[in-house]
């Protein structure tokens, strides 16, 4: 399964760069930049990076919620 999602990656150019970019910072591994990827549709699924930015929150919003 590795291999089919890096082939899927090194096929397209924006994907690669934006796979590149993520796994250029700190923590962002390959696991959690191939799954951002796959669920924001290489980052076109939101209009703005401010609707992308404010889902981040409400997940995080929930997923603290949950620990109390």
């Amino acid at each position: 399964m590795e291999e089919q999602i890096k082939a899927v990656i090194e096929s397209d150019e924006a994907v690669k760069l934006n796979y590149q970019l993520l796994t250029s910072i700190k923590c962002v591994g390959p696991v959690l930049a191939a799954n951002m990827i796959a669920y924001t549709h290489n980052f076109t699924r939101f209009a703005t990076w401010r609707k992308f930015a404010c889902y981040v929150e409400l997940l995080l919003l929930n997923t603290n919620l949950a620990r109390v």
